[in-house]
């Protein structure tokens, strides 16, 4: 289990008891037991981590993460609800042979309690990239539901997660269908649920802004932690370099020429990075910076592999589209017999 508060904290937990009002645990590593309301304003208990993220307005790009990677699990261990076409209210429907859906799944809405909904001839797998269901076969659309509770839709399929929202299809029912519990987004994990991700290129211009941020107040703790007298021997364009270089973190090496110096202003340096790293404060700062400077980078990076794949899909475009052309020129130049 997940403890989660609303400030983000969140804590793995050994569920001792469950009744209808609270949860009894004993959180990992403590020797205490806690008694968590299950109307509790402040904290709650989740049996999944993307849930207890999605209840702590957590990044909506973490919990799709964890989401992913939980769903993936999911799906290999749980069985499939069976359920009919009447149960679907799908009973009506004129379906042209040789048409026989065995399958039915929704894709995501992303930023809706449901998607849209489809009957498949065969078994769908789920993309978790695209957030959709591909299959060999026919597949076809039968429709979504934009209501506020999704009264449209039958009950055991409501809030259902879309990766986990596959049924199989048959004549008759033995029982009612009914999804795993886990399939289900929580109540009260269900407006942070529908929050949009975000683009890579507003991920990467958030993560830009991080990074400056950390790096201005790594610059400035330095500036007003280290003593007026190691402050002063950074005075050239290049030893201010060194400063910034040591103020976010950098180890100055052993060598008098580190980072262009005379030897001088290496000992400085040295001497500036040794006072700092003794500070916890600073080690804080700059681990910090070191993160938001990955983040800003695989941001980057993802924008470009967005921009290198647009640009591929072009090109496939553009050839496929001379190969028809050519292809109808050959055809007709056979038809009047030029070739």
């Amino acid at each position: 289990m997940f403890i989660a508060t609303r400030n983000g904290t969140i804590r793995v937990a050994k569920l001792l008891n469950e009744t209808p009002k609270m949860w009894v645990l004993s959180p990992a590593g403590e020797s205490s037991v806690v008694q968590v309301s299950k109307t509790d304003k402040y904290q709650r208990a989740f049996e999944l981590k993307s849930d207890a993220l999605c209840w702590a307005n957590a990044n909506r790009n973490l919990i799709q993460y964890y989401l992913d990677k939980e769903e993936t699990e999911l799906a290999q261990n749980i069985e499939l609800p069976e359920v009919t076409l009447a149960q679907l209210g799908l009973d009506s429907l004129d379906f042209e042979l040789p048409l026989k859906p065995l399958y039915c799944a929704m894709e995501d809405g992303i930023d809706r309690p449901s998607g849209c909904w489809f009957l498949f001839e065969d078994r769908p797998s789920f993309d978790s990239r695209l957030r959709r269901w591909n299959n060999e076969g026919d597949a076809w659309e039968i429709g979504l539901d934009d209501s506020e509770n999704l009264i449209d839709t039958p009950e055991f399929q409501r809030w259902v997660k879309p990766a986990l929202s596959l049924c199989r299809i048959v004549d008759v029912a033995s029982v009612e269908p009914r999804y795993h519990h886990l399939a289900y987004v929580p109540e009260s994990s269900r407006k942070a649920y529908l929050q949009p991700l975000e683009h890579p290129n507003d991920t990467h211009a958030r993560t830009e802004l991080e990074e400056q941020a950390a790096k201005k107040a790594c610059i400035a703790f330095a500036e007003f932690w280290l003593p007026a007298r190691l402050r002063k021997a950074f005075r050239t364009h290049a030893e201010n370099e060194a400063f910034e270089l040591i103020a976010l973190g950098c180890e100055v090496h052993d060598a008098p020429d580190a980072w262009g110096l005379d030897a001088t202003a290496a000992i400085a340096a040295k001497r500036a990075y040794l006072f700092l790293l003794s500070n916890k404060r600073y080690r804080l700062l700059t681990s910090n910076y070191s993160r938001a400077s990955a983040d800003a980078m695989n941001a980057e990076w993802d924008v470009d592999e967005i921009a290198r794949k647009h640009a591929e899909d072009i090109h496939d475009t553009y050839m496929h589209i001379e190969a028809e052309l050519i292809s109808g020129w050959k055809e007709e130049c056979r038809d009047l017999g030029l070739i």
